[in-house]
């Protein structure tokens, strides 16, 4: 799904941003990385939605987001990351 129209950012690639940092990802990364509310601004409420729910199942399993690694015997698969976010939409 397209967030930002002004520069065509998917959500997919907010969400992979998100599983690569190191750290925690904040809106102005977004800006700096991918242009996300750069230019009209009318992306930010799903932008700002997106990080949350990245923050809200990082490694957890029930929201099917595996943790760096994967579970205990699990491999990661498809539709998860190995850097323990959410990247899987």
């Amino acid at each position: 799904m397209i967030v930002c129209v002004c520069n065509a950012v998917r959500e997919r690639q907010i969400r992979e941003l998100v599983a690569q940092s190191d750290s925690r990802v904040r809106m102005r990364d977004l800006r700096e990385q991918l242009g996300v509310c750069g230019d009209c601004g009318k992306c930010a409420r799903r932008a700002r939605g997106i990080l949350r729910d990245c923050a809200d199942c990082a490694g957890d399993p029930v929201a099917g987001h595996a943790p760096a690694g994967g579970f205990a015997g699990i491999p990661v698969t498809a539709g998860t990351t190995a850097a323990g976010a959410c990247a899987a939409t």
